[in-house]
């Protein structure tokens, strides 16, 4: 608020959620290419690439975002082609650089999100994530902050629950811990009440 700014960036935001015990994938920020290839030499291959620019919410819709990048050679010019891609939609906005991240590999995506509403307060969102979450819109919302019996109610609150559990070989997910992810992001959703979402 101090710099004007009313986003946090994708490393800010990390960090915030690191400081309330919210494990997340290696990741730092890069401004160049070289910069970018020594992170990923670091985290491991492979890679995924994220443009970090406060005007560009959905990154994926604009080219911004690369997965699964699986090189040195690769992260190169993924890097020059998202920064290309990002400046172009930032329209002479800031345009941070590219945040290099270890994947995660995963066969579930799931969706933890924060609300304010200013009738009721804190609202915390949990349903089936990824680039389809607003069409699908299979999502849950509670009160924040939550107990344990509300994270438990609304994972199973989710019209696609039983993709949780193992399914074609794959392990189910680790249900407690992701009660323990929704009820910290709720306690970070109640300790800022300037927080809007």
């Amino acid at each position: 608020k101090e710099a004007g700014q009313n986003r946090l960036d994708e490393v800010a935001a990390l960090s915030l959620l690191e400081a309330y015990g919210i494990r997340t994938a290696g990741a730092a920020l890069a401004t160049s290419g070289e910069e970018a290839v020594k992170l990923a030499d670091k985290l491991g291959y492979p890679v995924v690439l994220k443009i970090v620019a406060p005007s560009i919410v959905h990154k994926t819709d604009i080219g911004g975002v690369e997965v699964g990048v699986p090189n040195a050679e690769e992260v190169k010019k993924s890097f020059a082609r998202i920064m290309a891609a990002g400046t172009r939609a930032a329209q002479g906005g800031v345009v941070s650089g590219v945040l290099v991240q270890k994947m995660v590999k995963s066969n579930r995506e799931l969706i933890v999100g924060v609300l304010r509403d200013q009738l009721v307060g804190p609202l915390v969102m949990f349903g089936v994530g990824g680039v389809l979450v607003e069409a699908l819109g299979d999502v849950v919302f509670r009160l924040a902050p939550l107990h344990r019996g509300d994270a438990r109610d609304m994972i199973r609150g989710i019209r696609s629950t039983r993709l949780l559990e193992a399914v074609r070989g794959a392990a189910a997910v680790n249900l407690a811990e992701l009660e323990d992810v929704l009820i910290r992001v709720s306690r970070l959703a109640v300790d800022f009440p300037e927080l809007k979402e």
